[in-house]
């Protein structure tokens, strides 16, 4: 997913990507907050932290022009 991401950030500079580990508290209680059940996973937020959308499993990663268009 790194890869991804920072292709991802390379295509859409003004783009906010932020890589959150399961391993971490925080990454473990955002993932169950928002019902990730599967990874990897990819999910978009907008600035108040309401979900706008989530892939995860054989989902993951969508096309990038998907994902900007939900993340803009």
């Amino acid at each position: 997913m790194e890869d991804y991401a920072r292709d991802f950030i390379d295509v859409n500079p003004s783009m906010n990507v932020d890589l959150v580990s399961l391993e971490t508290k925080e990454g473990a209680d955002k993932a169950k907050s928002y019902d990730v059940t599967s990874y990897p996973a990819i999910l978009v937020v907008d600035n108040s932290g309401a979900y706008q959308k989530l892939w995860q499993g054989e989902e993951c990663p969508p096309l990038m022009q998907e994902l900007a268009s939900y993340a803009r």
